[in-house]
């Protein structure tokens, strides 16, 4: 009986150290054609989070096997939006980091929340997602936000 009650809580236990919230469009991202990846808006109180947000959601979609092009380059340590002046890419995405630090308190959970949008040349919003996710102290914020932008992209692949 208490072998049953222990490992019922141990799964509880574990199962809710972790949380992910997704939600996204129907399903209307392009296969192929290059993506150009502007840097998120920051809305964060940590600096840089935008780029380090595209700069991850860049990594993921490479991964998965698509073209991407950067709309941002670094100079002198900066980062810095650059206009891309010619036409060699179809989709634009972007989007806006809403959290992305460690919580306050004990364990210092890394959270991280962030709106991303796919949009054609025209500005017309072809797919959107938002997503949320916290997780144990251990873990930094780099490899939640990777977490995050993976479960995020998980159906497109």
């Amino acid at each position: 009986m208490y072998k049953k009650v222990f490992i019922l809580l141990a799964a509880v236990l574990l199962l809710s150290c972790s949380t992910t919230v997704k939600n996204t469009t129907k399903n209307n991202f392009p296969k192929s054609g290059t993506l150009l990846i502007l840097p998120f808006e920051n809305l964060s109180q940590t600096p840089y989070a935008g780029f380090k947000a595209a700069s991850v959601t860049e990594g993921v979609l490479r991964s998965y096997g698509f073209k991407t092009m950067k709309g941002y380059k670094e100079l002198d340590g900066e980062f810095k939006e650059t206009n891309v002046t010619d036409n060699s890419f179809e989709y634009i995405l972007k989007g806006r980091v809403v959290e992305w630090r460690y919580k306050t308190g004990i364990d210092g959970e890394p959270a991280v929340s962030l709106l991303i949008i796919l949009e054609d040349k025209n500005g017309n919003l072809l797919w959107s997602a938002v997503g949320g996710k916290s997780q144990w102290g251990h873990r930094s914020i780099a490899i939640t936000a990777q977490q995050l932008i993976n479960d995020i992209f998980d159906d497109i692949k």
